[in-house]
This record gives structure tokens, sequence and C-alpha cells, in this order.
């Protein structure tokens, strides 16, 4: 029996992957109407088939595909001539890709949507700070878009995600460089395009600002991310929708050298803000700049602090569901964290406005 061949595998799907983009590009330009009529009379536009069109499908493939069989490779020792190892590491890869395949090209079913497009006034949604600039919008999404975009999310091979100290996540729209000016947009797969372009036409985002980038965090019992900045790279607001079970986002002032002391109170937030599940927290202006966040890496945690001093800036949003002094259990948590990153020619107009 030959050796199986696994560039041969590879290419073959490759081939197959481009036969499929290129059948998209033929159906996307072929003149098909952009809006159909409903029983109500009322259009529904498919907004979202340029980001199909533009997404490079393709390329995406090829590097999933490569690492996919790099790591099954490794395991079907060629030379040990065990043919059956080959055949299953042959089917893994296959299989895998198919599921590669499925999750870029995935879909929210646009019903789903309505409750996330709806025009929001997030000067409604405000919450005093301090920190200042940070609103809190209960229950953005339907449980039924929740359900579907966990349901594409864990539908990822485990080798696609990136695996961190606390969480592990997958990155969408390329990854930011110190120069602003040598980052290379990469467009985004279809269901995370059709996230962004809800928060856009809900108001959150202008549509010259729209994101680009999207990180797509687990979360489970007793991670957490540690306070940081999110920095120069993006534009100053940040979106972050929440999936599965609740947290805690607790925001720290700053302090410069000469405020940092053995006593210090950096530990201590200054102000908290409950998500809950299916929220939507957007902060900028002080809270961006200002101030850090964090997840505290826990499995329970208690809303205001165990001596209930700490400040839950979005209490009355929740509105008696949750209350200080209640203890919140952490379950399976994810996020999708939508911002816009700076690209070159952005950068200049700031440039020459400063």
């Amino acid at each position: 029996m030959p050796a199986l061949d696994f560039q041969t595998l590879l290419r073959q799907e490759r081939n197959r992957v481009r036969h499929e983009m290129d059948q998209t590009n033929n159906k996307t330009h072929s003149g098909s109407p952009r809006a159909e009529e409903s029983e109500e009379g009322h259009q529904h536009h498919d907004d979202d088939k340029e980001d199909t069109t533009c997404f490079n499908f393709a390329a995406r493939m090829d590097a999933l595909l490569d690492s996919v069989m790099a790591s099954h490779v490794q395991s079907a020792a060629p030379e040990d001539g065990d043919m059956d190892i080959m055949a299953t590491a042959a089917a893994k890869v296959v299989e895998e890709s198919e599921q590669v395949r499925h999750c870029l090209r995935a879909r929210l079913n646009p019903e789903y949507l309505t409750r996330a497009t709806t025009e929001c006034d997030l000067s409604k949604h405000a919450i005093r700070g301090p920190p200042d600039g940070v609103f809190y919008v209960p229950e953005y999404i339907s449980k039924e878009m929740e359900q579907e975009i966990m349901e594409v999310a864990h539908s990822m091979p485990v080798n696609q995600w990136v695996k961190l100290r606390g969480r592990r996540l997958q990155c969408f729209g390329g990854k930011p460089t110190e120069n602003v000016r040598s980052f290379q947009s990469e467009a985004l797969p279809p269901w995370i395009g059709q996230v962004c372009r809800t928060l856009m036409l809900a108001g959150v985002f202008d549509e010259e600002i729209i994101p680009n980038h999207v990180l797509l965090n687990e979360y489970e019992p007793g991670q957490g991310i540690m306070a940081h900045a999110d920095g120069p790279f993006y534009h100053s607001r940040v979106a972050i929708i929440s999936l599965g079970g609740p947290a805690i986002f607790r925001f720290k002032r700053r302090l410069i050298a000469e405020e940092i002391s053995a006593d210090s109170q950096e530990s201590v937030p200054a102000g908290t803000v409950v998500l809950e599940p299916r929220s939507l927290i957007v902060f900028e202006g002080e809270a961006y700049h200002d101030y850090l966040h964090e997840i505290a890496a826990v499995e329970e945690e208690v809303v205001g602090g165990t001596e209930g001093t700490t400040p839950v800036l979005n209490l009355a949003s929740l509105e008696g569901r949750i209350n200080v002094g209640d203890r919140l259990k952490r379950a399976l948590r994810l996020s999708l964290t939508c911002r816009r990153v700076k690209e070159e020619g952005e950068v200049k107009d700031q440039d020459d406005a400063n």
C-alpha cells in the first residue's frame, strides 16, 4: 500500500476551498437583488454579503489547514509504516478542516439581530462614575442570538484557540503591532462582521470607526484577566458583549510612579460593573485613558465587595435582579471585545488634527 501523501491531501483541500470561494463570489456579483420583500412588506437587506466577498477565506484556510496537518503529522509517525495511524490522521485533517470551514463561513440568523440593531441611545445608558465614560445595556442581545454565537464559537477545533493564562481566545481582524502604520487589517468572518455591523446600526459606533478587530474570549470558573489598558493602537471606544455566565468588571485608576507605594490602595477598584449574560458594556474617555480594567480570577465573588463598600456603577440598571451583597457564582463565560484598530490613514488624520 503506497504511503499516504499529506501534501497532496492538503492541496486537494485548498483547491476545494478556493473553488467554493469562487462560487460564492460569482453568486454575490450575479446581480441578485440586495433586498427581499417580507410578508409585512418590509425590506430585509443582506448587508453583510460584502463581508463574505472580501473575506480571504482561501488564505485563512491555508493557514488553518497547515496547523491542523502539522499537529496530526507529528503524531502519525509516517516512518513506522502504520497505515492505520496515517489514515486516522488524514481523516482528522479533513474533519477539522470541515469544522473550520463551517465556523468561518457561519452567519447568524437575521431574525436574532433585531434587538441588537435597534437604535441604542447610549446617553440613556450612561452610568455615573468614577470613571466617567461608561455605558451599560442589559439584555442587549436575545437568548437565541447568544446561543447561536456560543454554538459557532465552540464548534471551532480546539487547536484554533490560543491558550493564555486565565483564558483562551480567538482573534479576528489581524494582529495589532507597536507600529500602528504597519497594521494589516484582515476582513472579518461573516458572523463576526454581523455583530460589528449591529453595533454600528445601533449607534454604538459611527460608520467611520466600525470595529475591525474582535477578540473572542472564553473564561472558565476561576479564570480572569489582570488589570490592563487597551492602549493607543485602538480608537478609544470599546464594546464588550457578554455571553454565558456573569462576571464583575473592575475599573482601577492608573497610578503615576509618584503615587505608587506599599500602602497605596491600587488593589481596590474605583468602581465595578456587573456584567449580566447578554449585556453590553461600552467605555471610552476617562474610563479608557485613565483607568485599568480587569476581571478577577475567582469562582465566586460578592457584589460590592466583601465589605459592601465597592461602588457598583450599574446598580440602578440591574433593577433588583442583582443586589449589593449577592454572591455571584461564575459559570462558563464568553465575551466579544469589539474595537477599531487605527489604520495608517486614520493615524495620519489624527496626527494632522493634533
